[in-house]
């Protein structure tokens, strides 16, 4: 592992790492110039600035569905159920991210924190030249990397007065996610089919239309992995039962249908229970 720590201010108590049992921090020497950061108390929380490269490019936080590349972006990592925008809201947002430049940080925080994903400081040096006129009216010009100044990237923790900053080396992607994966204790192996191909079929399906979905696939020789039933294979949706609803009055020979041709069942479920 290349891995140090950076704490900048004062660190809140309650931080993801205090709840792991696992956490696996290793010190190491980096060749990531440290003294890059900058950090400042500002009326809304904690900022932490940065330089980045003009090519770098910028990927993780987590669970994002609407995007892989974050540069030029501004996203506020908050748990939503319902994204639907390139804001940063996610089912399971995190506060990792890594650049194809050889390094990727996490900061040790439970707060939505606000990313803002490489602009341009206006150093008062820029020509007359760079001026825009135009009116910009979408926010992926808004936020697009402008030729003034330097690339900066940024951080705000909300209501913060400090964070933990770990900073990871790598030769890949790959290899600072992996660094990133055993902070965080690691994790059980997984059996090679939860990470194969998943559809989920119509909310409004009953079981002999799943078993015609899973026929379309096998007939037309594509991979099928697991086949997901959305909100309403139950009797309640929303708070959720676990009672099969009357689309599908026997699961058993559904399930047993499915596993012959190979295939999982995954059903969607949540926490908050119906009475029932």
């Amino acid at each position: 592992m290349t891995m140090k720590r950076l704490t900048l201010g004062t660190p809140e108590k309650l931080v993801p790492s205090a709840f792991c049992k696992n956490f696996n921090y290793t010190e190491t020497e980096l060749s990531y110039p440290i003294d890059r950061l900058s950090c400042k108390q500002t009326k809304r929380g904690f900022l932490v600035e940065f330089p980045i490269e003009d090519d770098a490019q910028i990927y993780g936080f987590g669970l994002q569905l609407k995007q892989f590349n974050h540069r030029g972006r501004k996203l506020e990592l908050a748990v939503n159920a319902d994204p639907v925008s390139k804001n940063g809201h996610s089912h399971a947002p995190v506060p990792f991210f890594v650049t194809n430049k050889g390094y990727g940080m996490y900061f040790d925080t439970a707060r939505y924190i606000e990313a803002y994903c490489g602009y341009r400081k206006n150093d008062g040096t820029a020509a007359a030249g760079n001026a825009v006129s135009k009116i910009i009216d979408n926010t992926d010009e808004l936020y697009a990397v402008r030729k003034i100044g330097s690339a900066v990237m940024s951080v705000l923790i909300p209501a913060a007065e400090g964070v933990d900053v770990y900073i990871m080396e790598g030769d890949t992607i790959t290899d600072i996610v992996s660094q990133y994966n055993m902070l965080a204790g690691g994790g059980p192996d997984v059996p090679e089919w939860g990470l194969g191909v998943l559809y989920r079929c119509c909310t409004r399906y009953n079981d002999a239309q799943v078993m015609e979905i899973a026929d379309y696939f096998n007939s037309h020789n594509i991979p099928l992995d697991i086949l997901g039933l959305e909100p309403g294979w139950q009797t309640h949706t929303y708070s959720c039962s676990y009672l099969w609803s009357d689309k599908f009055p026997e699961p058993k020979k559904l399930v047993d249908g499915l596993k012959e041709r190979g295939i999982h069942l995954n059903l969607w479920q949540h926490a908050f229970t119906h009475p029932t």
